[in-house]
């Protein structure tokens, strides 16, 4: 299509094109369009529209989401004007952080439980011996075990948990601010301050693990090290910048969505592969682990100081040197600026509907399947990021009385296997069976529920397994949710959407745990599955919801496929001849 072309017209009015597919014309499911220098109309699939300004190709997906085409086979630069050989030595680079740091990152928060567990054990007064690898068997049997040291194990497991919710608040908490502030910072001074704060405050944090492990100081001391993580902003900080490098160095369609995902299952299944090392060194002592995670750390920073590439270039880089004062003072100011509406935009997006929404009529009720979307991830996070920590106590607990070393291991395994599994399921129910985002999300929150309610009854190791087998596709319904919420909110406003979705899981992950750990700490003595319980009741809540949206979508669907303001309808020559209409 030539330049000068400013619109597509159709060449046939709504009208005669809706008379002639009423008549039973081959023309339905398609339409045609032409422009003033074409010799030829241009014949697309029903839903395509010709680009006006480039002739690329647009079509309405199954959720309502544009899916732009480009006529440019194998376009050699990216979106942001990245050479091809830039733009991969960036994704490598990437690939290269994003494993070592999760690969340090990690065994700190698996060594923080069975830590508290050992030291709370031996400094306390406690008529018993126990340890977090031999949690019910170091003075008596199985079949020896009494109501007095069942108690004393509790109030242990009580004091464990209280300091165990107290480190995490301080790491989740602060984190918010240093999450809402490095998007401004990295837009406007490059990605590569983005990696270096949260990589430098987990690799701090680890030498302070170290000292107190191997020094035996008081784990009062351990609440600098999550402070001091927090102003790097932790793991939420980092896949915020791993994100958008991402987006930098891909472009919009299938290539950025399939690297997002590949990403988040990269940072899962590296995080798994650290629960599974550290758990067998623990049997030689804390200190091993710790170190081979700092180290991870240190590789983390020099790939990210040296061999990652700046894939944002400095607005002052471009406009001239400005001085370190007024740069200082600018940062601040636009930093603060930019953090206030971000929060001002996440939350418009729930409140209104923009101009974009009003205008596109084929999607109805966008506001209320934001706000149903925003409701059903806000529950999902509150039980995926609040099953973990009551999760390890339960299992170390009587009548399991697993060994911490068995507990991580069986966790990184059953992370590790639940994503390949979660993969296949998607290969087969979305490309051979085109089942859209939101079924998917049923799935995994049926899942969810089955396996909560199933672990809540657990005492022996068999339940346990089965739990893990049924809940298999739970961590499927986050990213999907992610997928269906992009759907439904226009380009200009998927920034403020992520951002807000960031500061829940940051956000959810302190509170939701809180609950969690006090519902625990409440029912250890009579039945310490009912936290399980609770968490099955929230994903119900949430399935209901996911049914609402679900209707919500089948009804705009509906509508797309038989609109009465689009069709008119016209006496049939023949049947005239032969019937006579009532009137």
């Amino acid at each position: 299509m030539a330049s000068g072309c400013d619109e597509t017209k159709p060449l046939l009015d709504k009208k005669s094109s809706s008379s002639f597919r009423g008549h039973g014309g081959s023309m339905s499911g398609w339409h045609q369009t032409y422009s003033p220098d074409q010799q030829k109309p241009n014949l697309l699939p029903f839903g395509e529209e010709m680009h006006p300004r480039d002739g690329s190709r647009t079509r309405q997906n199954r959720d309502g989401e544009e899916d732009e085409e480009s006529n440019d086979p194998d376009p050699p630069i990216t979106a942001v004007g990245h050479s091809v050989t830039e733009s991969v030595r960036a994704k490598v680079a990437l690939v290269a952080v994003t494993v070592c740091y999760f690969l340090g990152y990690t065994p700190a928060m698996v060594i923080m439980n069975p830590l508290l567990y050992d030291r709370m054990a031996e400094d306390g007064d406690h008529q018993f011996n126990t340890s977090s690898q031999m949690p019910c068997v170091a003075n008596h049997s199985h079949s020896a075990l009494n109501a007095s040291w069942i108690e004393a194990q509790d109030a242990l497991e009580r004091r464990v948990s209280t300091l165990e919710l107290f480190l995490h608040l301080t790491t989740y908490l602060p984190a918010v601010l240093p999450i809402l502030a490095l998007g401004p910072i990295t837009d406007t001074y490059g990605r590569k301050v983005g990696f270096l704060l949260p990589i430098a405050g987990t690799l701090i944090k680890q030498i302070v693990y170290i000292v107190v492990v191997a020094r035996r100081l008081p784990l009062s001391l351990l609440y600098v090290a999550h402070i001091i993580e927090a102003c790097g902003g932790s793991f939420a900080a980092m896949l915020s910048v791993v994100f958008s490098v991402v987006s930098d160095v891909t472009r919009v369609g299938q290539g950025r969505s399939g690297w997002v995902a590949a990403m988040e299952a990269l940072q899962t299944l590296a995080a798994a592969a650290a629960q599974i090392y550290t758990a067998q060194w623990m049997r030689h002592g804390y200190v091993p682990p710790l170190v081979c995670a700092l180290c991870m750390c240190c590789v983390a920073f020099t790939l990210a100081t040296f061999l990652l590439p700046e894939t944002r270039a400095c607005a002052t880089g471009r406009s001239g040197q400005a001085s370190s004062d007024e740069q200082s003072n600018g940062m601040w100011r636009t930093t603060l600026s930019t953090c206030w509406n971000t929060v001002k935009e996440s939350a418009a997006v729930y409140c209104k509907d923009d101009a974009s929404d009003q205008e596109n009529p084929r999607q109805t009720r966008i506001l209320s399947k934001r706000r149903l979307c925003l409701a059903i991830f806000t529950l999902v996070v509150a039980v995926n990021f609040s099953r973990t920590g009551v999760e390890a106590l339960f299992q170390l607990k009587y009548p399991l009385c697993w060994a911490a070393t068995e507990v991580y291991q069986f966790n990184g395994f059953r992370i590790f296997l639940s994503w390949v599994a979660i993969l296949v399921t998607l290969a087969v129910t979305q490309r051979i069976f085109k089942m859209a985002d939101r079924y998917v999300a049923i799935v995994g929150v049926v899942s969810s529920i089955l396996s909560n309610a199933a672990l809540s009854l657990a005492d022996n190791d068999v339940m346990v397994y089965e739990a893990a087998v049924v809940g298999y596709m739970t961590r499927s319904t986050i990213p999907m949710l992610r997928s269906v919420l992009s759907s439904i909110v226009g380009h200009a406003h998927q920034g403020a959407v992520y951002a807000g979705l960031g500061c829940i899981e940051s956000l959810g992950a302190s509170v939701f745990s809180t609950a969690a750990n006090r519902i625990y700490y409440a029912s250890l003595s009579y039945w310490a599955g009912q936290v399980f319980l609770v968490f099955a009741c929230i994903m119900v809540i949430a399935l209901a919801l996911l049914v609402v949206l679900n209707v919500l979508f089948i009804r705009e669907r509906n509508r797309m496929v038989i609109d009465p303001s689009q069709m008119s309808i016209q006496d049939d020559p023949i049947a005239a001849d032969s019937i006579e209409c009532p009137r």
